[in-house]
Protein backbone atom coordinates (compact mmCIF):
# COMPACT_ATOMS: atom_id res chain seq x y z
CA UNK A 1 0.00 0.00 0.00
CA UNK A 2 1.52 3.45 -0.72
CA UNK A 3 1.88 5.47 1.95
CA UNK A 4 4.63 7.82 0.23
CA UNK A 5 2.39 11.21 0.39
CA UNK A 6 -0.01 9.84 3.09
CA UNK A 7 -1.56 12.76 5.05
CA UNK A 8 -2.54 12.37 8.69
CA UNK A 9 -5.48 14.65 9.54
CA UNK A 10 -5.37 15.31 13.50
CA UNK A 11 -8.34 17.33 14.92
CA UNK A 12 -9.48 18.09 17.88
CA UNK A 13 -13.34 19.64 18.73
CA UNK A 14 -13.26 22.23 20.55
CA UNK A 15 -13.90 22.38 24.12
CA UNK A 16 -17.39 23.50 25.34
CA UNK A 17 -18.52 25.26 28.11
CA UNK A 18 -19.14 23.20 31.06
CA UNK A 19 -18.57 23.32 34.60
CA UNK A 20 -17.39 19.59 33.84
CA UNK A 21 -15.90 19.50 30.25
CA UNK A 22 -16.58 15.91 28.56
CA UNK A 23 -13.94 14.44 26.91
CA UNK A 24 -12.68 15.87 23.44
CA UNK A 25 -12.94 13.25 20.79
CA UNK A 26 -9.90 13.12 18.65
CA UNK A 27 -10.19 12.02 14.69
CA UNK A 28 -7.64 10.64 12.25
CA UNK A 29 -8.02 11.18 8.97
CA UNK A 30 -5.37 9.05 6.72
CA UNK A 31 -5.74 9.95 3.04
CA UNK A 32 -3.75 7.63 0.29
CA UNK A 33 -3.31 8.82 -3.26
CA UNK A 34 -4.35 5.78 -5.36
CA UNK A 35 -1.22 6.70 -7.90
CA UNK A 36 1.12 8.68 -8.00
CA UNK A 37 -0.37 11.53 -10.08
CA UNK A 38 -3.11 11.91 -7.53
CA UNK A 39 -0.72 13.75 -5.16
CA UNK A 40 -1.11 17.25 -5.73
CA UNK A 41 -4.81 16.16 -5.92
CA UNK A 42 -4.36 15.02 -2.15
CA UNK A 43 -2.96 18.59 -1.44
CA UNK A 44 -6.09 19.67 -2.81
CA UNK A 45 -7.86 17.69 -0.75
CA UNK A 46 -6.90 18.82 2.24
CA UNK A 47 -7.54 22.49 1.47
CA UNK A 48 -11.26 21.11 0.93
CA UNK A 49 -11.51 19.04 4.50
CA UNK A 50 -10.11 22.13 6.33
CA UNK A 51 -12.26 24.34 4.83
CA UNK A 52 -15.46 21.77 5.53
CA UNK A 53 -14.17 20.96 8.95
CA UNK A 54 -13.88 25.11 10.06
CA UNK A 55 -18.08 25.09 8.95
CA UNK A 56 -19.07 21.86 9.97
CA UNK A 57 -17.99 23.55 13.79
CA UNK A 58 -14.53 22.43 14.65
CA UNK A 59 -11.98 24.32 15.55
CA UNK A 60 -8.37 23.71 15.57
CA UNK A 61 -7.18 21.06 12.46
CA UNK A 62 -3.79 19.82 13.07
CA UNK A 63 -2.25 18.04 9.37
CA UNK A 64 0.94 16.10 9.67
CA UNK A 65 3.22 15.19 6.80
CA UNK A 66 4.71 11.97 7.34
CA UNK A 67 8.71 11.50 5.80
CA UNK A 68 7.54 10.90 1.87
CA UNK A 69 9.71 7.43 1.22
CA UNK A 70 9.72 7.89 -2.63
CA UNK A 71 10.99 11.85 -1.98
CA UNK A 72 14.38 10.88 -1.81
CA UNK A 73 14.79 8.38 -4.93
CA UNK A 74 12.89 10.24 -6.90
CA UNK A 75 14.92 13.75 -6.21
CA UNK A 76 17.69 11.42 -7.20
CA UNK A 77 16.28 10.27 -10.95
CA UNK A 78 15.54 14.01 -11.81
CA UNK A 79 19.06 14.55 -10.58
CA UNK A 80 20.62 12.31 -12.91
CA UNK A 81 18.11 13.34 -15.54
CA UNK A 82 19.59 16.79 -15.40
CA UNK A 83 22.95 15.94 -15.61
CA UNK A 84 22.37 13.34 -18.47
CA UNK A 85 20.76 16.70 -20.32
CA UNK A 86 23.82 18.74 -18.91
CA UNK A 87 26.47 16.39 -20.46
CA UNK A 88 24.55 16.13 -23.87
CA UNK A 89 24.75 19.83 -24.58
CA UNK A 90 28.20 20.98 -24.47
CA UNK A 91 27.76 23.71 -26.90
CA UNK A 92 25.06 24.93 -24.37
CA UNK A 93 22.16 24.95 -26.90
CA UNK A 94 19.60 23.47 -24.34
CA UNK A 95 20.25 25.60 -21.61
CA UNK A 96 16.64 26.57 -20.54
CA UNK A 97 15.95 22.96 -20.52
CA UNK A 98 18.85 21.91 -18.46
CA UNK A 99 17.78 24.77 -16.49
CA UNK A 100 14.41 23.57 -15.51
CA UNK A 101 15.69 19.68 -15.05
CA UNK A 102 17.85 21.15 -12.60
CA UNK A 103 15.17 23.35 -11.00
CA UNK A 104 12.48 20.11 -11.16
CA UNK A 105 15.24 18.30 -8.92
CA UNK A 106 15.42 21.16 -6.33
CA UNK A 107 11.50 21.47 -6.37
CA UNK A 108 11.00 17.78 -5.39
CA UNK A 109 13.78 17.61 -2.78
CA UNK A 110 12.31 20.42 -0.66
CA UNK A 111 10.01 17.84 0.29
CA UNK A 112 12.58 15.51 2.08
CA UNK A 113 15.66 18.19 2.56
CA UNK A 114 16.40 16.32 5.99
CA UNK A 115 17.81 13.39 3.84
CA UNK A 116 19.23 14.74 0.70
CA UNK A 117 22.51 15.64 0.70
CA UNK A 118 24.32 19.06 0.67
CA UNK A 119 26.07 18.48 -2.10
CA UNK A 120 23.55 17.11 -4.69
CA UNK A 121 21.79 20.81 -3.57
CA UNK A 122 24.81 22.30 -4.85
CA UNK A 123 24.69 20.75 -7.80
CA UNK A 124 21.25 21.97 -8.52
CA UNK A 125 21.91 25.33 -7.54
CA UNK A 126 24.99 25.43 -10.06
CA UNK A 127 23.08 23.87 -13.07
CA UNK A 128 20.45 26.74 -12.60
CA UNK A 129 23.56 29.21 -12.12
CA UNK A 130 24.46 27.65 -15.49
CA UNK A 131 21.14 28.84 -17.25
CA UNK A 132 21.55 31.94 -15.80
CA UNK A 133 24.84 32.80 -17.19
CA UNK A 134 23.90 31.96 -20.71
CA UNK A 135 20.68 34.03 -20.19
CA UNK A 136 23.41 36.87 -19.35
CA UNK A 137 21.48 36.95 -15.82
CA UNK A 138 24.28 37.80 -13.35
CA UNK A 139 22.51 38.75 -10.49
CA UNK A 140 20.66 35.15 -10.76
CA UNK A 141 24.25 33.61 -11.17
CA UNK A 142 25.63 34.84 -8.26
CA UNK A 143 22.90 33.91 -6.12
CA UNK A 144 22.43 30.55 -7.35
CA UNK A 145 26.57 30.22 -7.21
CA UNK A 146 26.25 31.53 -3.36
CA UNK A 147 23.76 29.40 -2.13
CA UNK A 148 26.12 26.09 -3.37
CA UNK A 149 28.70 26.98 -1.58
CA UNK A 150 26.87 27.49 1.37
CA UNK A 151 24.87 24.50 0.96
CA UNK A 152 28.58 22.26 0.30
CA UNK A 153 31.48 24.23 1.63
CA UNK A 154 33.26 21.94 -0.10
CA UNK A 155 32.77 23.01 -3.42
CA UNK A 156 35.01 23.71 -5.54
CA UNK A 157 35.96 25.21 -9.13
CA UNK A 158 36.93 22.00 -10.53
CA UNK A 159 33.29 20.98 -9.82
CA UNK A 160 31.38 23.75 -11.53
CA UNK A 161 31.23 24.50 -15.68
CA UNK A 162 34.27 26.61 -17.16
CA UNK A 163 32.35 28.96 -17.62
CA UNK A 164 31.06 29.92 -14.10
CA UNK A 165 34.29 29.63 -13.05
CA UNK A 166 35.48 33.42 -13.29
CA UNK A 167 31.83 34.29 -11.40
CA UNK A 168 32.34 30.91 -8.93
CA UNK A 169 35.91 32.50 -7.67
CA UNK A 170 34.56 36.07 -7.15
CA UNK A 171 31.39 34.60 -5.03
CA UNK A 172 33.88 32.04 -3.20
CA UNK A 173 35.58 35.45 -2.13
CA UNK A 174 32.26 37.22 -0.82
CA UNK A 175 31.63 34.01 0.85
CA UNK A 176 34.82 34.14 2.39
CA UNK A 177 33.82 37.77 3.69
CA UNK A 178 30.69 37.15 4.77
CA UNK A 179 29.44 39.00 8.15
CA UNK A 180 28.58 36.47 11.63
CA UNK A 181 25.37 36.13 12.76
CA UNK A 182 24.08 33.97 15.22
CA UNK A 183 21.38 30.88 14.84
CA UNK A 184 18.83 30.00 18.08
CA UNK A 185 17.02 26.52 17.16
CA UNK A 186 14.50 25.16 19.60
CA UNK A 187 12.21 22.07 18.81
CA UNK A 188 8.82 20.60 20.38
CA UNK A 189 10.36 18.24 21.55
CA UNK A 190 13.30 19.02 22.94
CA UNK A 191 16.51 17.35 22.21
CA UNK A 192 16.66 17.07 18.27
CA UNK A 193 20.44 16.69 16.73
CA UNK A 194 20.77 19.68 14.77
CA UNK A 195 22.91 19.23 11.52
CA UNK A 196 23.86 22.29 9.55
CA UNK A 197 24.54 21.61 6.06
CA UNK A 198 25.80 17.54 6.37
CA UNK A 199 27.77 18.47 9.55
CA UNK A 200 26.35 17.79 13.41
CA UNK A 201 26.44 21.23 15.56
CA UNK A 202 24.33 20.04 18.37
CA UNK A 203 21.06 19.26 20.16
CA UNK A 204 18.26 21.05 20.47
CA UNK A 205 17.84 23.82 22.64
CA UNK A 206 20.61 25.35 20.89
CA UNK A 207 22.38 28.88 19.96
CA UNK A 208 25.12 28.91 17.46
CA UNK A 209 27.42 31.97 17.44
CA UNK A 210 29.83 33.08 14.59
CA UNK A 211 27.59 31.34 12.04
CA UNK A 212 27.81 32.61 8.28
CA UNK A 213 25.32 34.66 6.83
CA UNK A 214 24.85 32.66 3.36
CA UNK A 215 22.47 30.05 2.86
CA UNK A 216 22.44 26.68 4.42
CA UNK A 217 20.18 23.55 4.85
CA UNK A 218 18.91 22.75 8.90
CA UNK A 219 18.26 19.46 9.52
CA UNK A 220 16.26 18.27 12.86
CA UNK A 221 16.62 14.57 13.67
CA UNK A 222 15.15 12.95 16.48
CA UNK A 223 14.48 8.94 17.59
CA UNK A 224 10.78 8.64 17.17
CA UNK A 225 9.79 11.69 15.03
CA UNK A 226 10.23 12.69 11.13
CA UNK A 227 13.03 14.51 10.76
CA UNK A 228 12.61 18.03 9.49
CA UNK A 229 14.63 20.21 6.75
CA UNK A 230 14.28 23.84 5.71
CA UNK A 231 16.53 25.90 3.28
CA UNK A 232 17.33 29.19 4.94
CA UNK A 233 20.14 32.03 4.97
CA UNK A 234 20.49 33.55 8.27
CA UNK A 235 20.40 37.14 8.66
CA UNK A 236 22.95 39.75 9.23
CA UNK A 237 23.02 43.11 10.01
CA UNK A 238 25.22 43.30 13.26
CA UNK A 239 26.80 41.58 16.05
CA UNK A 240 23.86 40.76 18.10
CA UNK A 241 21.80 39.87 14.84
CA UNK A 242 19.55 36.50 15.72
CA UNK A 243 18.20 34.05 13.25
CA UNK A 244 15.57 31.97 15.27
CA UNK A 245 14.11 28.60 14.05
CA UNK A 246 11.09 27.08 16.10
CA UNK A 247 10.26 23.25 15.10
CA UNK A 248 7.34 21.24 15.75
CA UNK A 249 8.74 17.40 15.41
CA UNK A 250 5.92 14.97 13.95
CA UNK A 251 5.90 11.40 15.44
CA UNK A 252 6.73 8.31 13.75
CA UNK A 253 4.80 6.01 14.13
CA UNK A 254 6.04 2.59 13.77
CA UNK A 255 5.80 2.24 9.37
CA UNK A 256 5.35 -1.85 9.43
CA UNK A 257 2.59 -2.02 12.04
CA UNK A 258 0.82 0.94 10.48
CA UNK A 259 0.70 -0.28 7.24
CA UNK A 260 -0.19 -3.90 8.27
CA UNK A 261 -3.23 -2.46 10.59
CA UNK A 262 -4.26 -0.30 8.09
CA UNK A 263 -4.46 -2.82 5.31
CA UNK A 264 -6.40 -4.97 8.15
CA UNK A 265 -9.13 -2.17 8.39
CA UNK A 266 -9.40 -1.48 4.74
CA UNK A 267 -9.98 -5.60 3.96
CA UNK A 268 -13.26 -6.93 3.30
CA UNK A 269 -11.85 -10.46 4.02
CA UNK A 270 -10.96 -9.35 7.78
CA UNK A 271 -13.33 -10.27 10.30
CA UNK A 272 -15.33 -7.89 12.18
CA UNK A 273 -12.81 -8.46 15.52
CA UNK A 274 -9.88 -8.24 13.52
CA UNK A 275 -10.85 -4.88 11.91
CA UNK A 276 -11.79 -3.70 15.56
CA UNK A 277 -8.69 -4.77 16.77
CA UNK A 278 -7.16 -2.67 13.55
CA UNK A 279 -8.97 0.66 14.42
CA UNK A 280 -7.83 0.35 18.11
CA UNK A 281 -4.47 -0.30 17.48
CA UNK A 282 -4.43 2.91 15.43
CA UNK A 283 -6.21 4.63 17.38
CA UNK A 284 -3.66 4.24 19.82
CA UNK A 285 -1.39 5.09 17.40
CA UNK A 286 -2.40 8.62 16.27
CA UNK A 287 -4.10 9.42 19.84
CA UNK A 288 -7.36 9.62 18.22
CA UNK A 289 -10.96 8.08 19.36
CA UNK A 290 -12.14 7.76 16.03
CA UNK A 291 -10.26 7.01 12.57
CA UNK A 292 -11.21 7.70 8.97
CA UNK A 293 -8.90 6.20 6.21
CA UNK A 294 -9.57 7.10 2.64
CA UNK A 295 -7.61 6.35 -0.62
CA UNK A 296 -8.27 9.57 -3.22
CA UNK A 297 -8.24 9.61 -6.88
CA UNK A 298 -9.49 12.71 -9.49
CA UNK A 299 -11.53 11.81 -12.43
CA UNK A 300 -11.87 13.93 -15.51
CA UNK A 301 -14.45 12.69 -18.53
CA UNK A 302 -16.74 14.71 -20.43
CA UNK A 303 -15.96 17.65 -19.14
CA UNK A 304 -16.62 17.19 -16.01
CA UNK A 305 -14.20 16.24 -13.28
CA UNK A 306 -14.61 14.82 -9.03
CA UNK A 307 -12.48 13.18 -6.36
CA UNK A 308 -13.56 9.44 -5.99
CA UNK A 309 -12.81 8.68 -2.13
CA UNK A 310 -13.68 4.95 -1.05
CA UNK A 311 -11.99 3.59 2.43
CA UNK A 312 -13.19 3.01 5.92
CA UNK A 313 -14.93 4.96 8.80
CA UNK A 314 -14.02 3.77 12.49
CA UNK A 315 -15.55 5.39 15.29
CA UNK A 316 -14.70 4.20 19.09
CA UNK A 317 -17.78 1.46 20.04
CA UNK A 318 -19.04 1.29 16.35
CA UNK A 319 -17.99 -1.45 14.21
CA UNK A 320 -16.41 -0.09 11.30
CA UNK A 321 -18.35 0.46 7.71
CA UNK A 322 -16.82 0.72 4.17
CA UNK A 323 -17.69 4.03 2.51
CA UNK A 324 -17.35 5.19 -1.46
CA UNK A 325 -18.52 8.22 -2.44
CA UNK A 326 -17.46 11.12 -5.19
CA UNK A 327 -17.24 14.75 -4.65
CA UNK A 328 -17.93 16.91 -7.56
CA UNK A 329 -15.84 19.67 -8.77
CA UNK A 330 -18.80 22.07 -9.30
CA UNK A 331 -20.47 24.86 -7.09
CA UNK A 332 -22.10 22.08 -5.24
CA UNK A 333 -18.47 21.41 -3.98
CA UNK A 334 -18.14 22.22 -0.28
CA UNK A 335 -22.10 21.81 0.69
CA UNK A 336 -21.06 18.08 -0.11
CA UNK A 337 -18.12 17.65 1.32
CA UNK A 338 -19.75 19.45 4.56
CA UNK A 339 -22.17 17.09 4.22
CA UNK A 340 -19.28 14.39 4.21
CA UNK A 341 -17.67 15.33 7.49
CA UNK A 342 -20.97 15.39 9.03
CA UNK A 343 -21.49 11.81 8.26
CA UNK A 344 -18.19 11.02 9.54
CA UNK A 345 -17.38 12.79 12.70
CA UNK A 346 -19.92 12.55 15.76
CA UNK A 347 -21.25 16.67 15.79
CA UNK A 348 -19.12 18.86 18.75
CA UNK A 349 -21.02 19.14 21.61
CA UNK A 350 -23.05 22.22 22.45
CA UNK A 351 -22.17 24.44 25.20
CA UNK A 352 -25.47 24.45 27.41
CA UNK A 353 -28.29 26.82 27.20
CA UNK A 354 -27.90 28.94 30.12
CA UNK A 355 -30.63 28.33 32.66
CA UNK A 356 -33.12 31.20 33.87
CA UNK A 357 -35.23 31.53 36.73
CA UNK A 358 -39.25 30.67 36.55
CA UNK A 359 -39.17 34.57 37.49
CA UNK A 360 -37.58 35.88 34.27
CA UNK A 361 -38.33 33.21 31.54
CA UNK A 362 -41.55 33.39 31.71
CA UNK A 363 -44.51 30.95 30.11
CA UNK A 364 -42.80 27.89 28.05
CA UNK A 365 -44.44 26.10 25.85
CA UNK A 366 -45.59 22.38 26.49
CA UNK A 367 -43.14 19.73 25.60
CA UNK A 368 -43.79 18.05 22.11
CA UNK A 369 -45.18 14.57 22.86
CA UNK A 370 -42.84 11.58 22.29
CA UNK A 371 -42.95 9.73 19.07
CA UNK A 372 -42.56 5.97 19.46
CA UNK A 373 -39.81 4.82 17.00
CA UNK A 374 -40.81 3.35 13.77
CA UNK A 375 -40.36 -0.95 14.15
CA UNK A 376 -37.99 -1.73 11.09
CA UNK A 377 -39.10 -4.14 8.45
Amino acid sequence: MRTALTLFLTLLVGPTVLAAPPAVPRVAIVVTPKSARDQAHVAELEKLLVASLERTGHRRVYFVEPFDAECPVDTAAKLEAARKLSIADPERRRTKETETAYFDALLRAKACLAEIPGRDLAEMHVGMALGAFVSKNAAVTDAMLLAAIGLNPELSEREVPGELVPAFRLVAATVQRAPMTRLSLRTTPPGATVLLGDRVVGTTPLELKDVPAVPTVVRLRRDGFYSAGSLMTPSAGNARAISTVNTTLKPLPGRARFETWMATLLSAKASDAERTEASDRLASIFGADHIVLLSATKVTAKGRSEYVLSGTVARSGVAPRAITTTLPLDATLLDNAKALVRDWLPPPAAPPAEKKSDATRGPQPAPPPEIAPTPSP
